[in-house]
């Protein structure tokens, strides 16, 4: 059974050690011990997220790239990739170069395919291992 300290509890956001009243801890606990989250750090993530810069606006003008993913050689669906040539140039032309096929960029010759790809957490990231099907 987890145990919250009370003294670190209370500090968070400024708040004395003394400000939490006995009942409010075991409502915490209790939430914490349903849920698996302490309501402290539900709202502080709530807080965070609120935070969060929005990406800019879509643009149609800008550059559009596409990869083909397949799992043992039968495709699964093309995934679609806006570039922010706008915002990050010399990113964006690294980017679509490894894409692409389409030339050397700064490491030299570069590409992402045959590259395996590990997670794909849905409308943030996709997480691959090394380029050029190596292992890194």
């Amino acid at each position: 059974m987890t145990k919250f300290d009370y003294a670190q509890i209370g500090h968070r956001d400024g708040k004395q050690s003394g400000s939490y009243s006995a009942s409010e801890l075991r409502r915490n606990m209790v939430t914490f011990q349903n849920t698996g989250v302490h309501p402290e750090v539900a709202q502080r993530d709530e807080d965070a997220a609120a935070e969060r810069p929005d990406l800019p606006e879509q643009d149609a003008d800008r550059t559009h790239v596409f990869m083909d993913i397949a799992v043992a050689g039968k495709p699964l669906g093309t995934l679609v990739f806006e570039v922010f040539n706008d915002l990050a140039p010399s990113a964006s032309r690294e980017f679509i170069n490894r894409i692409t096929g389409g030339g050397a960029g700064r490491a030299g010759f570069v590409t992402y395919e045959r590259t395996v790809i590990n997670k794909i957490v849905d409308g943030v990231r996709i997480e691959g291992g090394g380029l050029n099907g190596g292992g890194g």
